[in-house]
């Protein structure tokens, strides 16, 4: 936290002092534009290198797990496709609107 204080009031002050620098040395203005350019990205790293979630002591907690998720199509369906009825067991056809099952 100490680190990112320092590190913003350094860049207020870094770039006051590039605007007085342009005021008073125009010849400059392209080695300070690239300097300046170079500091906001080493203060990115520096205000964001560490991760936020990251605890102090090293060892991240551990993720819990769930239960498996099944992968691929369902082995059987429990209604029609096409209707919407509940399908009673296996069977091939819907009791409602006599269309064929979705065959899986």
């Amino acid at each position: 936290m100490m680190l990112r204080r320092l590190v913003a009031f350094l860049n207020i002050g870094l770039f006051l002092l590039a605007f007085v620098c342009l005021y008073y040395f125009e010849q400059y203005a392209t080695l300070i534009f690239y300097g300046l350019l170079l500091w906001m990205f080493v203060s990115l790293f520096l205000f964001f290198g560490r991760s936020m979630d990251r605890p102090v002591g090293g060892q991240a907690p551990p993720v819990p797990t769930g239960p498996p998720v099944p992968s691929g199509p369902p082995t059987t369906l429990d209604f029609c496709v096409y209707c919407g009825t509940p399908l009673p067991g296996a069977t091939t056809t819907c009791p409602a609107c006599g269309k064929l099952a979705a065959p899986i």
